[in-house]
């Protein structure tokens, strides 16, 4: 069986934007395992990821119109760019404890 990924595309693409907020949420407002505090994140922080958010499912629209198999790849750009800022932050703005 072979995916076609001109119909499907743009949906596995939504839930794996979804699926990033489920984890960066816990990072942002829940004790990290393992550690005894949270990441403080502030406001500009949260607003660049959401901002991140919306850019992807602004991609996800878009590319569903004119190539829908590439709606795949947008969560996972997505998370490299989610994690990019999360090392960035904690590195050169002090987010963390």
């Amino acid at each position: 069986m072979r995916l076609n990924l001109k119909r499907s595309g743009p949906w596995i693409g939504i839930g794996g934007i979804f699926i990033q907020m489920f984890i960066a949420f816990p990072a942002f407002f829940t004790v990290m395992p393992g550690t005894a505090d949270r990441l403080d994140v502030s406001g500009a922080g949260i607003a660049v990821i959401v901002a991140l958010w919306l850019i992807q499912v602004i991609a996800v629209v878009k590319l569903a119109k004119s190539r829908p198999e590439w709606c795949v790849y947008v969560p996972l750009v997505g998370l490299a760019a989610y994690f990019a800022v999360i090392v960035a932050g904690v590195r050169w703005l002090g987010w963390g404890g």
